[in-house]
């Protein structure tokens, strides 16, 4: 914990410097910290995220989405920061499990209408990631996908197989994004851990450090693959409950919700040129089993295609 920064901060803001300040477990990426029960401060490793996420949530905000308001934002000392009220309630990844059928359908409910509300925002230009804006979304996906750097010689016969079939696909396939919708504020980082639920209401939306502006179909692959695996995305205390668990039925109460992000010409290809990165960051990260598991998931049968339109 970085006390002067904190101190720093909380003098700036006019908030007691012997507020109680402790670090939430959930944050993976960047330090996340509870201010006397009021305030969630971020320190962003990254000091192009604070402005990007500031603007970000003012427009959502301003829409009507429930997310949380932010109080300040800045850098000290070449550090980023971003102050902002705490939204009530816990995360829906510690309650979900203990829902009966009526909880999860209304809960999931609840939140295909934050999302319509985040798609109401719009755009001028696509960005994978923000603030760099492209006129097209295949110029956009394709300078954010990419094969390089990957020492294709030196891995293994299954590994180097999965990685020509991802690469072949994608090639093949690129054609798909020159039909693109308006670029909408998609959060692209939609799991239950980002989502806070209290006495049966959704009351937040929360960690926009990954929000795009692109296509609306573009949320669904984030969303896709938090339902097939998620205990990637849990907190590492709940994450052995969600050990054997993948959630079936709730991408089609999303889909009844919210039909249009799924009226998408060959939407499972789509899907699979999006998350196609997101495989290749497992492999340029060393984490070759991840690599395989999920190259065979997306790409080795029907499975997409069952789960979208099952």
């Amino acid at each position: 914990m970085n006390s002067t920064l904190i101190q720093s901060i909380l003098q700036k803001n006019n908030i007691d410097p012997a507020s109680t300040v402790t670090p939430f477990s959930s944050g993976q990426i960047n330090a996340v910290y509870d201010v006397a029960g009021t305030f969630v401060l971020k320190v962003e490793k990254s000091l192009d995220v604070v402005g990007h996420q500031s603007e970000i949530l003012s427009l959502a905000r301003a829409a009507g989405a429930k997310v949380p308001v932010v109080v300040d934002a800045g850098t000290i000392d070449g550090v980023g920061y971003l102050l902002m009220t705490k939204i009530s309630g816990r995360l829906l990844s510690q309650v979900w499990l203990g829902f009966d059928a009526a909880q999860k359908q209304s809960a999931m409910e609840q939140l295909a209408q934050q999302l319509k509300i985040l798609h109401g925002v719009s755009f001028d230009g696509y960005a994978i990631p923000r603030p760099l804006a492209f006129d097209s979304w295949k110029d956009a996906l394709c300078a954010y996908t990419d094969f390089s750097g990957v020492d294709v010689g030196g891995l293994d016969d299954r590994t180097r197989e999965n990685f020509l079939t991802l690469r072949e696909f994608y090639a093949s396939h690129e054609y798909l994004l020159e039909d693109a919708g308006r670029p909408v504020l998609v959060h692209n980082d939609v799991h239950f851990d980002n989502v806070l639920y209290e006495n049966g209401v959704i009351t937040g939306i929360i960690d926009f450090d990954f929000a795009r502006q692109a296509p609306k179909d573009y949320e669904l692959w984030h969303i896709l693959d938090f339902f097939q695996s998620p205990k990637y995305f849990v907190d590492k205390e709940a994450a052995s409950l969600w050990e054997n668990f993948a959630l079936t039925n709730e991408l089609g109460v999303l889909r009844s919700s919210y039909p249009e992000p799924f009226a998408v010409p060959d939407l499972a290809s789509r899907i699979r040129l999006y998350v196609t990165e997101d495989i290749l960051s497992t492999l340029k990260s060393g984490a070759t089993g991840k690599f395989n598991e999920k190259v065979g998931a997306y790409f080795g049968g029907e499975w997409l295609e069952s789960v979208l339109f099952g």
